[in-house]
């Protein structure tokens, strides 16, 4: 992880020293003064609800070496920073402050930089391309949900210097922000998984969610036989916005173009699948060159796969071995991602997937349900959130795809959700099986009430519906 002085800090995100030495030596940043390390800069940024400054002294109480203050320092606290022996120093942007110390840092990295962006999927798809790098290459990768314009440039600040390989996941709300992480981060392989509907009603339409994830593929340098790293981009077979990227971006911009998918015209390629009595899909893989192995996932959910080879394709273009990348996706398990598999005290089985929701995971979750075998098969489904004036009509489309679907119960959390019963009851679920609820707590009474033994239940909605607590409330059942 970075490791610097105050007088270096000085020199690099132009902050200046209120109290304390530029001799101070600090290891490590976090904006998090309940996660702070012994001898690391805790980093003060001024959110809507939380204002780090006023955790400032109690960073440096927790084991701070420095703290960086984005607003001026009260005489109080200047002199509590000085009595406890920790050095202060305020800049006037502590994000611009992030993004220079990230990028000062990144250049003294001298490893292969994998970025990841897409509508869904990326996390899955990062924690596979960070297990396949990591069999052979010491890997460094984004930690949980780590994504934005903070968390990213935090992610290159915690990659050791003696790193082989950087995985970078980039999530984004709107234009240029993708672009201003991998401004940061400086990818040379630049993975999208897909180009859904994810913030469309930030964004606008699917055409300028593309325009925004392909952000990515503008900022990979050219590729030339002589780099030291191979630079690509690794695009969806199957998605219809691939061409558009290929042609339009990738190619004006000389960069190389691979594709992942089920068909075989793609370069990385799994045309023939199945999936076993869990829901998990198995299948031989075919890489460049003739190579291929055979592929045995441990986490339900066909659309899994796609993942899965696009890590291979990212593992493969970096020399892993094909029984090293087989290893490790068959290693992976639904723990490891936002999907998690939960066996609950009660004898059912819960699918959390709470974290998350649009119209293209919703629909993925809704077939592993529809995977797993149980004596009823429950979805209990909230609001998605960032989708624009078009919300009831795509939720409208989840409701409809449920009616469609083995599934037994169907609970809609939420106002915009009711469009999801409407649709459901329209496309001919029987009325007993279709239960509204108005938030997360009316859901957790009605799970308590309906699940038992042998049973599987789908929790999913975007996080603001708050159906985690949900989860935690029925698991102990």
């Amino acid at each position: 992880m970075v490791r610097t002085t105050v007088h270096d800090l000085m020199d690099i995100t132009n902050c200046t020293l209120e109290v304390g030495s530029q001799d101070c030596e600090i290891e490590g940043v976090c904006i998090d003064s309940r996660q702070v390390q012994k001898g690391s800069l805790f980093l003060a940024f001024k959110g809507e609800t939380v204002d780090g400054n006023a955790y400032c002294i109690q960073a440096i109480k927790n084991g701070a070496a420095a703290v960086a203050m984005s607003r001026e320092p009260s005489c109080d606290e200047l002199e509590q920073a000085a009595a406890l022996g920790a050095t202060l120093v305020r800049t006037e942007d502590a994000q611009e402050f992030l993004e220079k110390l990230a990028l000062w840092w990144r250049e003294q990295l001298n490893c292969v930089v994998v970025g990841i962006t897409g509508s869904s999927g990326k996390s899955t798809t990062k924690e596979m391309v960070a297990r396949v790098l990591a069999t052979e290459l010491k890997t460094s990768a984004t930690k949980g949900n780590l994504n934005s314009n903070i968390g990213a440039p935090l992610t290159v600040l915690a990659c050791p210097l003696d790193a082989q390989a950087l995985v970078v996941e980039m999530g984004m709300n709107g234009m240029h922000e993708i672009e201003a992480i991998a401004r940061v981060a400086k990818p040379h392989i630049g993975v999208i998984t897909n180009i859904g509907i994810a913030h469309i009603g930030l964004l606008g339409s699917r055409q300028n969610i593309a325009l925004a994830k392909s952000e990515l593929i503008r900022a990979l340098p050219p590729s030339t036989p002589d780099s030291e790293y191979p630079s690509c981009a690794v695009l969806c077979g199957e998605d219809d916005f691939t061409g558009w990227i290929s042609s339009e971006v990738a190619m004006p911009a000389g960069v190389r173009v691979i594709t992942y998918g089920t068909e075989v015209k793609d370069d990385v390629s799994c045309p023939t699948f199945d999936s076993d009595e869990k829901g998990c899909a198995y299948g031989q893989v075919y890489l460049n060159d003739g190579k291929s192995f055979e592929l045995n996932l441990k986490m339900p959910g066909v659309h899994n796969l796609k993942d899965a080879l696009a890590a291979a394709a990212v593992g493969d273009l970096l020399g892993i071995s094909p029984e090293h990348i087989s290893e490790a996706l068959g290693s992976l398990e639904s723990h490891n991602t936002h999907q998690k598999i939960l066996e609950s005290a009660g004898g059912f089985t819960i699918i959390d997937d709470s974290y998350n929701a649009n119209t293209d995971s919703m629909r993925f979750a809704i077939d592993v349900l529809c995977s797993l075998e149980g004596k009823r098969r429950i979805a209990c489904l909230g609001d998605m959130g960032e989708l624009g004036e078009r919300a009831p009509l795509y939720h409208a489309v989840v409701g409809a795809y449920v009616a469609a679907k083995p599934i037994d119960i169907l609970v809609c959390v939420g106002t915009l959700s009711r469009e999801m019963a409407k649709a459901a009851l329209l496309m001919g679920m029987p009325e007993n099986s279709v239960i509204e609820v108005a938030n997360a707590h009316d859901a957790t009474t009605i799970l308590r009430q309906l699940l038992s033994e042998n049973d599987v239940v789908l929790i999913k909605a975007s996080r603001s519906t708050g159906l985690d607590e949900c989860v935690e409330a029925v698991k102990g059942l």
